[in-house]
């Protein structure tokens, strides 16, 4: 004859640490759990009482500084939020605040002597996430401004950038089709980026486009950084014998996978990256003449067209001088992305362009999210055309998104002040700085964990990135699981889970999908359908004052529950 016993577990939040979904209960009388008997689920129930925050025109304001006086304001996207959504408002609020980063030097700066200091906001980009303790961090993070070939010792070799060239890479095209630089150059000539010897010529921006390249294997700055190329030398070739082999151009690519192979392992034309394949690009003109405007690749055409400026100077002088030729520089700034153009007219403090560095021949946008809320990560590219005696490039800068390790190995140039008769280029300036969140509304600082509205780290004024801003209070409160597990912790059960990869003792899954209360209020009452009973391993027979269970998420993860929760177990014997 089966004999069945029912014991009854509860747990109050009040008498929990932390309100964690932990059963302990101690019996007066002793239970007698006979040999080999079976244990299954009857029922739970418990309450965990969700939070969540609806960000309307009341609440939506925040407040933001990376530098003393230099206060902005942004806007939080509208909607209900929980768990399941509060990506979205992270997701939202980090692209409101990288959209106000500027790589222009700030107001408060322009007083400074130099009159203009350089952005200090250059390379920096704000990361507003949850990390692996369900806390919220928002992070400002800055990366150098590098040079591609600073030095002797960042060669592009075998295909790979070492040294402070850190990440970048050349193309290896029929294994002969490359750029090289100048290790060793001429006492008169800058060090140079210009194609392989070997090079096949081809006409600039044909069907297949450019063998010769060098590219970047981490993606640009996705706050406010650029992509910036100083033209050294460029001249016309005979345009009735050889058009358009000649030039400079340099363009974003989305970052995939099979883009990515194909910029590592072009062996085939059908490898090579299609002038239509850019997101956006800049180019001297494919006629392959210096005397011909600058084009443009915008995001809603599949060709380069034609600008109204033309080359100022693209050839060093017999000194070997470079730093009043032409830049061209793709550049994320202030919420958007521009294409400019910088020449020798624009070192003077009095000229219109100083403060821009620059004058623009694109402003607009540049999508940073696909459709499904993902970040869109661009690749620089600079493609060569000609050869040595044709085109060479002087200097290649760029803000990488990078990791704290590669950023500490990499080389920054040093903050330039651009003078009359120079060619200025935006650099960073690190300078120690004053950083601070403001949230408009209590409820929304509490909803992300931070007990007060206003962040602002002691001695603030003296940082420099990263500065993270670390909510003391984890968000578990707002996680749901798409499965709770029933797990004893005073027997051992016959069960097994993949995720732990060996044995656990699993009592019992509870899906969320049958939960018996409307969606949103966190009541969990479960009765399985049919009675699974699972062997509890005991040989013999065994008395029992006390039992411990508890309830988790699908990742092992702890809940917290308010209120009364409570597990009906039903113990049977052969």
């Amino acid at each position: 004859m089966v004999k069945q016993k029912l014991i009854r577990l509860t747990a109050n939040s009040q008498d929990l640490v932390g309100k964690q979904c932990i059963f302990e209960s101690t019996y007066n009388d002793g239970i007698l759990i006979d040999e080999n008997s079976q244990v299954a689920l009857l029922s739970a129930t418990l309450s965990r009482n969700i939070d969540n925050l609806i960000i309307n025109s009341f609440n939506d304001l925040v407040t933001f500084q990376t530098a003393n006086g230099a206060l902005r304001e942004i806007r939080l996207p509208h909607g209900t939020y929980d768990g399941n959504t509060l990506h979205i408002l992270l997701d939202g609020m980090q692209d409101a605040m990288n959209a106000t980063l500027s790589i222009l030097p700030l107001d408060v700066d322009l007083a400074k002597t130099p009159p203009v200091q350089s952005g200090r906001e250059q390379g920096m980009h704000v990361d507003v996430i949850v990390n692996d303790q369900n806390a919220v961090e928002i992070q400002f993070r800055r990366t150098k401004q590098i040079n591609a070939y600073p030095s002797s010792n960042a060669q592009l070799v075998s295909g790979i950038g070492t040294g402070t060239a850190l990440g970048w890479r050349y193309s290896l095209y029929e294994g002969v089709q490359q750029v090289d630089r100048d290790v060793q150059p001429p006492a008169t000539l800058p060090k140079s980026l210009y194609v392989n010897a070997n090079m096949v010529q081809s006409p600039m921006f044909d069907q297949l486009g450019t063998a010769s390249y060098i590219y970047s294997t981490i993606p640009i700055s996705k706050g406010a950084g650029q992509l910036a190329v100083r033209i050294q030398h460029f001249l016309s070739q005979n345009l009735l014998i050889n058009q358009g082999q000649t030039g400079v151009m340099i363009g974003l690519l989305v970052k995939t996978d099979a883009i990515m192979k194909r910029l590592q392992n072009a062996t085939t034309n059908d490898d090579r990256i299609k002038p239509t394949e850019f997101a956006i690009g800049l180019s001297t003109n494919n006629d392959g003449h210096n005397g011909s405007p600058y084009q443009v690749k915008l995001p809603s055409s599949n060709v380069f067209v034609d600008t109204t400026i033309t080359p100022t100077k693209v050839q060093e002088n017999v000194a070997g001088v470079v730093d009043d030729c032409d830049i061209l520089s793709i550049r994320f700034s202030d919420g958007g992305v521009r294409m400019l153009f910088a020449d020798n007219t624009m070192g003077d403090p009095a000229s219109q362009y100083f403060a821009e560095r620059g004058r623009t021949l694109y402003a607009g946008g540049l999508p940073r999210r696909d459709s499904n809320g993902n970040e869109i990560e661009y690749i620089p590219y600079v493609g060569l055309y000609g050869s040595r005696e044709f085109t060479r490039i002087g200097q290649i800068v760029c803000n990488l998104m990078t990791d704290p390790v590669n950023t500490l190995t990499m080389v920054e140039d040093s903050l330039v002040v651009p003078v009359a008769g120079k060619t200025p280029i935006c650099s960073n300036a690190t300078l120690a700085s004053h950083f601070n969140v403001i949230f408009g509304k209590e409820s929304v600082a509490g909803f992300l964990g931070y007990p007060e509205t206003n962040l602002d780290p002691t001695d603030s004024n003296k940082l420099v990135p990263p500065v993270i801003f670390l909510a003391p209070d984890p968000r578990t409160k707002l996680y749901n699981t798409n499965t709770y597990l029933v797990e004893m912790l005073s027997e051992s059960l016959d069960s097994y889970d993949s995720f732990e990869q060996g044995r656990k003792s699993i009592l019992a899954p509870i899906p969320v999908s049958e939960r018996t209360i409307s969606a949103g209020t966190g009541i969990v009452q479960y009765e399985p359908s049919n009675l699974i009973f699972i062997d509890l391993k005991n040989r013999k027979e065994r008395l029992i004052r006390n039992m411990r269970a508890r309830i988790i998420t699908d990742t092992y993860d702890s809940i917290e529950i308010e209120g009364l929760a409570e597990l009906n177990i039903l113990i049977r014997s052969p």
